[in-house]
């Protein structure tokens, strides 16, 4: 489900390779792997795939047999692992780069979020859309969200840490998605210092070159 190479023997690119590239549990496995060979072998790692699909988010169809075995217990342990590689991501020795075109849903969100940085085409739809399905976001998101409106108040002393957490809760809450890199970035998914690519080739390229 995720396809590990590189174009220049400098830098890793991991691509996923299932429908709608979902994020499941095969998929998970895949990126720490790639994160593991790129932390003893490259400069960095870029999460990019060829289509007009980042991710569109959990493979919810994949935990159900997990739920009918083991029940809740099982979707546990599952979500445990989802946010095991997020964290790795997150924390990983060399830089990551999410290069984000077309859709980045729910888990694609949260796994874009919490990449080192983000290189988005200008046509990126991003977004925690699990609401929509009656779930939470499990990935992480949620986290973000009050990780980086405690970043801003602490930036603005004085300020009240709710006003920074209103706007992006309120979003998650209403599944709201940003129709473009720039509305995603109003909404928080993409930030100041994260890269906005005009042409949809340019993508992968400049996200090795931030990658390096």
């Amino acid at each position: 489900d995720v396809r590990v190479w590189s174009p220049d023997g400098e830098v890793l690119v991991a691509s996923i390779t299932c429908k709608m590239h979902l994020i499941g549990p095969a998929v998970g496995e895949g990126l720490a792997k790639a994160l593991e060979i790129a932390e003893n072998r490259y400069r960095g790692l870029v999460i990019w795939s060829p289509d007009e699909v980042f991710s569109a988010g959990a493979n919810l169809e994949a935990m159900m047999p997990i739920f009918m075995k083991s029940g809740v217990k099982g979707i546990a342990e599952a979500e445990q692992q989802l946010q095991e590689v997020m964290l790795r991501l997150r924390y990983a020795n060399v830089p990551t780069v999410a290069a984000m075109r077309g859709l980045a849903l729910g888990g694609g969100c949260e796994l874009a979020v919490h990449c080192a940085k983000r290189v988005a085409h200008m046509e990126t739809y991003v977004g925690l859309v699990e609401v929509g399905v009656g779930l939470l976001p499990g990935g992480g998101g949620l986290t973000y969200i009050a990780r980086r409106a405690a970043e801003q108040a602490a930036a603005t002393p004085g300020t009240d840490l709710l006003a920074y957490l209103k706007d992006p809760f309120v979003a998650a809450a209403m599944a709201t998605v940003g129709t473009s890199a720039l509305e995603s970035r109003k909404l928080g998914y993409l930030l100041d210092g994260d890269v906005i690519v005009a042409h949809r080739d340019e993508l992968l390229q400049v996200a090795i070159t931030q990658a390096r």
